[in-house]
């Protein structure tokens, strides 16, 4: 950093250049681009207006900028959030927007994008909001404030260069994160899919007040509310979302208040809760026995035990059937809400208790298998956003392009579905195989039911395509794009011997090998627990194992009701003509395997379709 210098913005930009320079250049009655607010971005570095005015029109109140200008929003939260960005593509390059917009351009010795980026760092933005003033929500970001901050200031060039270390690495940032959204949307699908098709059962259907030991509704007004914590909680509607009462954020109230609030029930561990407004429709299950109570637009069941289970009653509030009926019962004008008496008359379909707890063991099943994949996606896009933290703070500290500092594709987490993730996962599992002395049944046809597993069982999605083989559930391309990048980079590569093939280290896989554990990031240890459910098998059990767990998740895919008959049936008779020359027995082995170790497919896993024979 020997060549950087410290400067304040206002010595390298001209902060709210004059309206006169518009002016100067375009006659009133020439188009320019106009850009309210919501024009500006958070997070994208472009400012493109969407519409046009007059320049007569706009000169008078609004905000000039031009081509090359950085927009900065310095109202609260809009400033919080950190919208900003760079104007281009402007109409005569020329624009006008929000007063509450402040305009950067850089002088010659200070480049826009470098400026965006610096703007865009949690430090400024946290630094600007202990500074703002005004009125509660109308707080803003001085003009003083942005003229004083400090900016490091390297040669121009090393600026453009950390501009394009930061715009491919926030570019694999923002595909990674999408992919990790999509993955977490996809699970909350699963569950709703799963809800819907339980719920689509041709039962009986009884009032809800019929199968409820009561049905409570709150006072009809808002109790006062105590200064500070003590043990007595209002539940709220902001409590009650997605299946769960969550007490974390409450208002608290005095002993004498609780009383007077629970004079007519007091609510129990059990409880289902549903909000009739603010939203409306919003159900869960109170699971605590601290002393709380129902606050205004909430309304408590509890289940009659000989006919009616909680938790059947939880999932059915949630299914479109009955939310359908919630939202019919729909009044007022503005704020739609359901009144007391309908939440009352709804109809609940009630089968038999045993039905109504099957019905509940296989919904939490999928609740919790959600759950647990929304957790982990949820945690990979946590690191991705501390990631662009990290990599802004680097960039204004000298480090991003330092020697020092480990390339960019090495600090951005690898894609899963990259040929370099999947060799990693083959070279890992060969490792756990050899520490066992099992290496010599570590082919071909293991590596590809490993790569398998590894997406139907630990939920990485590793890009693969699978398709019904001999030798089970196969994508052989995706396999060799593997082996072909491994071998590139002197990891490693598969060589074919008689009726098979054998692993062979080259030269560079102990040195790869120790960056497997950051490869593979937060899926390693579910890699692992797959890696060593093989390590004891041999090659016939690791091929039925997968072909089953395969089958499986295609029964459930397909609909079909899940038998030991109709699994053995698609995983060997159906499956391909050499899968008869294994033993029936194998594939029950499997079965009692995947029960035993709480593997059982759920219906999420990639479709094993078509037939291919490249093994």
């Amino acid at each position: 950093m020997a060549e950087w210098k410290v400067k304040t913005l206002g010595e390298v930009c001209t902060i709210r250049p004059p309206k006169s320079e518009a002016k100067a250049k375009l006659a009133d009655d020439k188009e320019v681009s106009f850009a309210p607010m919501e024009d500006l971005g958070i997070g994208v570095k472009y400012m493109q207006p969407r519409q046009t005015r007059r320049l007569g029109e706009v000169s008078g109140s609004y905000t000039y900028f031009a081509d090359g200008d950085v927009l900065l929003a310095k109202i609260t939260p809009c400033f919080e959030n950190g919208k900003l960005g760079v104007a281009r593509g402007l109409t005569n390059g020329v624009g006008f927007g929000s007063s509450e917009y402040i305009v950067l351009r850089p002088t010659s010795t200070l480049d826009s994008e470098f400026l965006y980026y610096f703007l865009a760092r949690p430090a400024f933005l946290e630094d600007g909001a202990r500074t703002m003033t005004g009125a509660v929500g109308h707080k803003r970001v001085t003009k003083e404030f942005v003229e004083s901050y400090p900016i490091p200031l390297p040669p121009m060039p090393e600026q453009r260069r950390i501009v394009a270390i930061l715009d491919d690495a926030f570019e694999g940032i923002a595909t990674a994160r999408a992919h990790a959204e999509k993955k977490r949307l996809n699970a909350r699908e699963l569950f709703e899919s799963v809800l819907a098709q339980v719920f689509s059962a041709d039962w009986s259907q009884v009032r809800i007040e019929d199968a409820c030991q009561s049905i409570m509704d709150c006072v009809n007004k808002t109790a006062p509310t105590a200064s500070e914590a003590t043990p007595y909680k209002m539940m709220r509607t902001t409590n009650v979302r997605n299946g769960v009462v969550s007490l974390a954020s409450v208002n608290y109230v005095s002993e004498d208040v609780y009383k007077v609030w629970t004079r007519r029930q007091v609510p129990c561990r059990g409880d289902v809760i549903l909000t009739r407004e603010a939203p409306m429709g919003e159900v869960g299950m109170l699971e605590s026995d601290e002393p709380v109570f129902l606050g205004q637009r909430l309304v408590s069941y509890r289940a009659e035990p000989t006919k009616l289970d909680a938790r059947f009653l939880l999932y059915a509030l949630q299914s479109e059937p009955l939310q359908r009926q919630i939202h019919a019962k729909a009044s007022g004008s503005t704020v739609q809400h359901m009144r007391v008496p309908d939440s009352k008359n709804l109809l609940l379909p009630l089968p038999g208790l045993h039905q109504q707890l099957e019905a509940v063991a296989k919904l939490d099943a999928m609740r919790e298998e959600t759950r647990s994949l929304g957790a982990i996606y949820g945690r990979k896009i946590a690191a991705l956003d501390e990631l662009k933290k990290t990599l802004l703070h680097q960039a204004f500290t000298g480090q991003l392009t330092s020697a020092k500092t480990k390339p960019i594709a090495a600090v951005l987490a690898l894609q899963t579905t990259s040929p370099e993730y999947s060799a990693n996962v083959i070279a890992l599992a060969y490792e756990r195989h050899k520490r066992q002395q099992r290496e010599r049944t570590f082919g071909h046809v293991k590596e590809q039911k490993l790569l398998h597993l590894v997406e139907a069982i630990a939920k990485v999605d590793l890009g693969r395509q699978p398709m019904k083989d001999a030798a089970g559930p196969n994508d052989f391309l995706h396999m060799l794009r593997a082996e072909e990048w491994a071998k590139r980079n002197d990891f490693f590569e598969m060589v074919q011997r008689e009726g098979g093939y054998d692993f062979k280290k080259l030269p560079a896989f102990d040195q790869l090998l120790t960056k497997a554990p950051q490869v593979l990031g937060a899926d390693l240890s579910r890699i692992e627990s797959v890696i060593d459910l093989l390590v004891p098998m041999d090659t016939m059990d690791a091929e039925v194992l997968a072909t089953l767990h395969a089958a499986w998740n295609n029964l459930l895919i397909d609909g079909t009701e899940v038998t030991d008959a109709a699994l053995i049936w698609e995983a060997r008779d159906g499956w391909h003509a050499d899968k008869l020359a294994i033993p029936e027995s194998k594939f029950r082995q499997a079965i009692a395997l995947i029960r035993s170790k709480g593997l059982v497919p759920d219906g999420s896993g990639k479709y094993v379709g078509g037939q291919t024979s490249l093994l």
